[in-house]
């Protein structure tokens, strides 16, 4: 995520939020399930949503897309707020594969 990361700010993300509703369908409930993937899968931090929470209230004029503007805004920092408190300690590591012992398994079974 280019806002845990450091090279979007926040109100960056905000614009980018207002005209994926705008433009291209999405809803703040689909916003908030690609937060929730996105922290569920580990490619965001709990510290970036604080981030994000904490700038929600500074940008509530961006919100304005949202209908009504002040109540979606509080109810989308509500909705960060409970994601970073949910999340998981670490996300799971995937095993490592062989993938060269693999096709020696199958070259030797043939």
């Amino acid at each position: 995520m280019l806002f845990a990361d450091g090279v979007l700010p926040a109100v960056s993300v905000f614009k980018v939020a207002g005209e994926m509703v705008t433009s291209y369908g999405y809803s703040l409930a689909s916003l908030g399930n690609s937060l929730q993937d996105l922290l569920r899968r580990g490619y965001a931090e709990v510290g970036a949503l604080a981030g994000l929470t904490d700038a929600v209230e500074q940008y509530a004029s961006l919100f304005d897309v949202f209908r009504p503007a002040k109540d979606i805004v509080e109810a989308f920092g509500r909705r960060l707020s409970a994601l970073a408190e949910n999340r998981p300690v670490a996300p799971p590591t995937p095993p490592a594969i062989d993938y060269l012992a693999l096709l020696d398994d199958v070259r030797r079974q043939k």
